[in-house]
């Protein structure tokens, strides 16, 4: 349970640090045996993997996990993180 809080926070501080964003959405999902957080906003994009999402990164690989962003200048930047529920 504290690498899902540790990764909501990480995400969310990082939106609310770079991305001037005016909306940011999170869902945390449990389908199945899988745990998946996601966090969406509406800001300036083009984020790249610095230290604070390889910190996300980390957690979800070392739960067997993934780590996924996508970030369009302009369009805003969108993580999905998941892992497997033991």
């Amino acid at each position: 349970m504290g690498d899902v809080l540790a990764v909501a926070g990480e995400a969310l501080s990082n939106v609310v640090r770079h991305a001037q964003a005016n909306r940011v959405d999170m869902t945390i999902t449990v389908r199945g045996a899988r745990l998946r957080i996601e966090v969406a906003d509406d800001g300036r994009g083009g984020a790249a993997e610095n230290s604070g999402l390889a910190n996300l990164r980390h957690p979800a690989e070392r739960c067997g996990g993934t780590f996924d962003m996508e970030s369009e200048v302009g369009e805003g930047t969108r993580l999905s993180w998941q892992i497997p529920l033991r």
